[in-house]
Formats: structure tokens, C-alpha cells, sequence
């Protein structure tokens, strides 16, 4: 009962204070920038121009994966070049004379051989290589047996 009576008269004691004023709203005002100007209009943003690596990739991105080839081998930096060969190989397009085995399975596993692609790839496993065997899986995914 004494608790029931000292809860009554903390509601009491509580219940007589006003609720807080609600926050004050302060009004925006768009600054003008000028974006709508002629001026503004009539100056061309400057983009950086790009690499060669930049097109070579935008290439091979685009569906033109031949001349994306082309231009891949033509790379001053031969590290790079031969990532976009192989994008460009995976791509579609044909792989460069002297290309390794591993690179041309994947080849013939993107135009449709899968029992190519699975031959091809399991030859070269015994070079160690373990992209060799991820193409092998593939192939076997493709429908190769």
C-alpha cells in the first residue's frame, strides 16, 4: 500500500509540468550560383585525355574485344598488356601466337568447344597450373566429358 501511494504522488508531482516548446523551424534560402548563366554554359568541363590501357579496356568492355586485343599488345607496360590479352581472350577474341595452353582454353571454352576447352586444360595441368584446372571445371560445367 505504501507503494502504491508514493507511485500516486510521483505521477502527481510529475504530471504538472508543460511539455517542452516545439523546436523552432528555420527557414532555407536557395543561394544563386550563377549555373543557369551563359558563361557557365559556354565553358567545356576538361577531362584528363586517357591511356592507352583506358581505351584498350574500354575496348575489350565494349564488345570490340579484337581491337581491344590489338591495342592491348601495343602497351608500353607488358604486365598490364597482358591482363587485357587475357580480358580480351575471355572476351572472345582469338589469343596471340605464343600464347600459353591455359590461355588458349580459355578460348576455346568462351567460343563453345567445352571438349576442346576440357582436353586443352587438362594437358596443362601437369604444368601446375591451377587456372588449367578452374578451366577444366568449367569445361566440365560446359557440358565436356
Amino acid at each position: 500500500m505504501r507503494q502504491l501511494v508514493l507511485a500516486f504522488g510521483l505521477i502527481v508531482a510529475c504530471g504538472e509540468e508543460e511539455a517542452p516548446p516545439p523546436p523552432v523551424v528555420e527557414e532555407v534560402v536557395q543561394a544563386d550560383t550563377g549555373g543557369d548563366s551563359e558563361e557557365v554554359k559556354d565553358e567545356a568541363v576538361e577531362k584528363p585525355p586517357r591511356t592507352e590501357a583506358q581505351i584498350a579496356h574500354e575496348l575489350i568492355i565494349g564488345g570490340k574485344a579484337a581491337e581491344g586485343l590489338a591495342a592491348a599488345q601495343k602497351l608500353g607496360d607488358k604486365a598490364l598488356g597482358d591482363r587485357l590479352v587475357e580480358l580480351a581472350v575471355h572476351s572472345g577474341a582469338t589469343p596471340p601466337e605464343g600464347s600459353d595452353s591455359v590461355t588458349a582454353a580459355a578460348h576455346k571454352l568462351v567460343s563453345g568447344d567445352a571438349q576442346g576447352a576440357f582436353d586443352t586444360a587438362k594437358a596443362a595441368i601437369g604444368d601446375g597450373t591451377g587456372d588449367a584446372a578452374v578451366l577444366l571445371a568449367r569445361a566440365v560445367r560446359a557440358g565436356a566429358t
